[in-house]
């Protein structure tokens, strides 16, 4: 418990005991006025000192603090009641669903649920929901235990269209998908297999490299700009047409990846060159000769292709790419299903290009679906709950970002602080996801300095410029808000404080986790019992069966004797 919810623990307990006698006296000694003005004036002094909104420096600290506690508005410059219900309450969602949300006409809005055209944020002062549209790029900072899982399992299961979610655990699957299930599909990548969770598809990466332009892409995405991958701006001047003819030739003779890994060594690469020449496009079958030349420019340019593919010489990492996949991105993007993406949080972690290719293509299979349908954009949205995506999957955020809410595609990118942004895509890279993410919510504990100080300055100060001016969000109650509150910045509002929502506090979840049903408890039978039971013949050893059809990779084939 918090020092401020002893002060006011002990101050109710203190006004309790005042009454008692107050009240005491009055039935005894008939004091009945006495006492509604003792009453009166010990209140009048807590809200003057206590939950005062004109203290200055730790006063007014101490103010907004209380009046947190006792969810009142925390005080001067934060967002009114009348704010809250015109701007921030269901009569703006449903002002904003007719862009994000054009299939529902404004009739089947009104007898809808708020959630189903607006994401729900949480409740401010008084209790009022808070809401923001579909269409802004929602942006979440948390250190670790501070209520972020929930939150984002709680928008999760909100949201009415397609989900696909980032994760270094299995928590998100485990609190989503008995709700999720209700909507669509649920899918599982989790090729590590990270919390014994299996993988329920394999996707066909080479599948979608028919042609020039999907080659290039994946090429591009199996490369990004990961540290320990090789420099992007290297690998586009001299590696990524290489690569894509690979990966169309791989596609056309049907040849799985490791295959392809076998020909960035030089090992077998003439069928390749062989295929692009009778494909007829000369130009990417030159850049692929070039590229097996034997000097050091060549053998650069190799080894970065190899550190973006060196995933595929593990058969069970193969495996979850293999030909017989049969994941449909755009079946998924218009179904309304979920796909969770399940990792291991190793920055370094040889399958992030992996996870990352598969990603980005999700999102632009679900962009070029939504520009097909007559709203010009999908509906409901895609949201992409993008958590520990530094690690685990490290997408070209900013980009994306910029290119996606007209199409129909929601961000929703949980950090533990700014810092981990700029590790991953720098300074520049950073400042464009804080300045694109129209909605910033910050829960407690955030101890950066400079994070501190750039919030409390982005919200502004009270008093004219001549005059000390105060903060209207000082960096010590940021950093100290209540458990399980948040400092929400949305666009050009005034900021709210709100009690975030958690999945694990819905009836309906906890519902959902007791009707699941108790796996079997394992006995242990004696060997006595066991001398008369036939024993099986022994059958293949297969390398990876890790959901993804427990066959052994290609490298593991071309090892075994005949």
């Amino acid at each position: 418990m918090t020092a401020a919810a002893h002060i006011i623990g002990a101050l109710l307990r203190f006004l309790f005991a005042l009454v008692r006698l107050v009240v005491t006296l009055a039935v005894h000694e008939q004091m009945l006025a006495f006492a509604v003005v003792v009453i009166l004036i010990v209140l009048t002094l807590f809200w003057k000192v206590a939950l005062t909104r004109s203290g200055q420096g730790w006063r007014r600290v101490r103010s907004i603090r209380f009046r947190l506690w006792l969810w009142l508005r925390p005080g001067r410059g934060f967002a009114s009641l009348a704010e809250l219900w015109l701007r921030w309450g269901r009569l703006a969602a449903l002002s904003c669903g007719a862009r994000s949300r054009p299939g529902l006409s404004l009739p089947a809005r009104l007898t809808r649920r708020t959630v189903e055209f607006a994401a729900l944020l949480g409740r401010a002062q008084y209790g009022r929901r808070l809401y923001a549209a579909f269409e802004l790029h929602r942006l979440l900072l948390a250190p670790p235990r501070t209520d972020k899982t929930g939150l984002l399992a709680d928008w999760i299961i909100r949201h009415p269209g397609p989900v696909l979610t980032t994760s270094t655990r299995a928590d998100l699957h485990q609190l989503t998908s008995p709700s999720r299930r209700g909507r669509g599909p649920v899918y599982v990548f989790n090729p590590e297999g990270v919390g014994d969770v299996p993988s329920t598809f394999a996707w066909n990466l080479l599948g979608s490299c028919t042609d020039e332009l999907m080659a290039f892409k994946m090429a591009d995405w199996l490369a990004g700009d990961t540290p320990g991958y090789g420099d992007l701006a290297w690998f586009e001047e001299q590696g990524t047409m290489g690569m894509s003819g690979l990966l169309l030739a791989a596609a056309k003779t049907g040849a799985g990846l490791a295959t392809v890994y076998q020909w960035v060594q030089r090992r077998g690469h003439e069928s390749a060159l062989a295929v692009l020449a009778a494909h007829g496009n000369m130009e990417l079958h030159a850049v692929v000769r070039s590229l097996m030349e034997d000097n050091r420019t060549a053998a650069s340019v190799r080894s970065t292709i190899a550190r973006a593919l060196k995933w595929a010489v593990i058969p069970q990492l193969a495996a979850a790419a293999a030909r017989t996949g049969t994941f449909d991105a755009r079946e998924f993007a218009l179904s309304g299903g979920t796909v969770h993406l399940i990792a291991s949080g190793d920055s370094r972690s040889v399958i992030a290009p992996l996870l990352r290719a598969l990603a980005s293509y999700v999102h632009f299979e679900a962009g070029l679906a939504g520009s097909r349908t007559p709203a010009g954009r999908l509906d409901p949205p895609l949201l992409m709950a993008m958590d520990e995506v530094a690690q685990v999957c490290p997408v070209d955020l900013p980009s994306m970002l910029a290119d996606s809410a007209g199409k129909g595609i929601v961000f929703a990118t949980v950090a533990h602080s700014l810092a981990k942004l700029q590790e991953r895509w720098g300074e520049e890279g950073a400042a464009n996801i804080w300045a694109i993410s129209g909605v910033k919510m910050l829960l407690r504990g955030i101890t950066e300095p400079a994070t501190l100080e750039d919030v409390s300055r982005v919200c502004g100060a009270l008093g004219d410029d001549g005059d000390e001016r105060a903060r209207i969000v000082p960096p010590e109650v940021l950093r100290r808000l209540p458990r399980h509150t948040a400092l929400v910045i949305n666009m050009d509002l005034s900021p709210a404080v709100v009690r975030v929502s958690r999945a694990w506090k819905r009836r309906s979840v906890r519902r959902l986790a007791r009707q699941v049903p108790a796996l079997p408890v394992l006995r242990e039978i004696p060997a006595a019992d066991l001398a008369g039971w036939p024993v099986p013949e022994p059958g293949p050893v297969l390398v990876s069966a890790n959901g993804h059809g427990g066959q052994p990779g290609p490298l593991a084939k071309a090892g075994t004797d005949d």
